[in-house]
């Protein structure tokens, strides 16, 4: 086959292997919080009022809510 390879045709295979919208889940936000506020998922899930786990805990349902379409019963079960 000796097609000339162009932008379109590369944007078509690229297509096939790439999702045009990463699909985030709970666990991959739930990491990357507690990777920045570097607090281990236990103490996120925590009922701990220290300023440091509510704030990675507001920013997790935050990044949640936005970034998912899961029900904030089903975000609040999480945490």
């Amino acid at each position: 086959m000796k097609a000339e390879i162009d932008l379109d045709l590369a944007k078509e295979i690229v297509s096939h292997f790439v999702s045009p919208d990463p699909v985030l889940t709970l666990e991959d936000i739930m990491k990357l919080v507690c990777r920045y506020y570097r607090v281990d998922p236990d103490s996120l899930r925590s009922r701990s009022k220290k300023r440091l786990y509510s704030n990675a805990r507001n920013v997790y349902v935050y990044m949640a809510r936005k970034y998912t379409d899961k029900p904030i019963s089903e975000i609040a079960k999480s945490v």
